[in-house]
C-alpha cells in the first residue's frame, strides 16, 4: 500500500487515491480524510486534505492540505493548496482550480483569488428570485431591532456599549501619500 494513513468513507470517496499496483510509480496521497459519496474521488497525490460531504473535493488531483466542508464543497479544486471551503457548494470558479490560501464561506460561495476569503453567496433561486449575502458584525442579539444586517456589510459600533468613547472600529496602517494614519 503505497497511500498510508487515509481513511475513505463513502460509495467512491478517495477511489483513485490508492490506485495502481504493487508495480506502480509509488507516489500516492496519504494522510486524506474523505468522508461521503465520491468525496475526494479524482484525487491521486493530493495529501493531508480533508473532505466531508458528498461530492466535496471531487476534483482534486495534486492538491494538499485543504479543508471541505459541504455537499461539493472544494469540487472544483484541482491542485490548490492550503484552502478552505465551507458550505453546500462553496467553491473555487472553474477558472481558479489551483488557488493557494483561499477560502469561501457558505452556500455557493465562489473564491477567484490566492489569498481571498469570501463570506456569502450570490444566487438565483428556481423562481427567479436574487438572493444575496449579508455580513453583520455587532448585530446580534437585540442590537437592531434584532433584524441583522440590512446592507451588503454592516457593523455596529456603538460607543454605548463600553465604557469609553471609542467607536468599536478601528483601521490601522491606512495610507495615504504622505503618512499612516490611525483611524478610531
Amino acid at each position: 500500500d503505497y497511500s498510508p494513513d487515509n481513511t475513505f468513507v463513502g460509495h467512491w470517496a478517495g477511489e483513485n487515491t490508492n490506485s495502481g499496483g504493487l508495480n506502480s510509480q509509488p507516489a500516492r496521497g496519504a494522510h486524506n480524510s474523505f468522508f461521503g459519496d465520491e468525496s475526494g474521488r479524482l484525487n491521486t497525490i493530493g495529501s493531508y486534505n480533508t473532505a466531508i460531504g458528498s461530492y466535496s473535493m471531487h476534483e482534486n488531483l495534486t492538491g494538499k492540505y485543504n479543508s471541505c466542508l459541504g455537499y461539493g464543497a472544494g469540487f472544483s479544486n484541482i491542485t490548490g493548496e492550503y484552502n478552505t471551503f465551507l458550505g453546500t457548494l462553496a467553491n473555487c470558479g472553474s477558472s481558479s482550480t489551483g488557488l493557494i490560501n483561499a477560502t469561501s464561506i457558505g452556500y455557493k460561495a465562489i473564491v477567484n483569488n490566492d489569498n481571498q476569503m469570501i463570506l456569502g453567496g450570490d444566487y438565483i433561486d428556481a423562481g427567479g428570485f436574487h438572493h444575496s449575502t449579508f455580513v453583520g458584525v455587532g448585530l446580534s442579539g437585540t442590537l437592531n431591532g434584532g433584524i441583522g444586517p440590512q446592507n451588503s456589510f454592516e457593523i455596529n459600533a456603538d460607543p454605548a456599549r463600553s465604557s469609553n468613547t471609542a467607536t468599536g472600529l478601528r483601521f490601522t496602517q491606512v495610507r495615504n501619500s504622505t503618512s499612516i494614519n490611525t483611524f478610531t
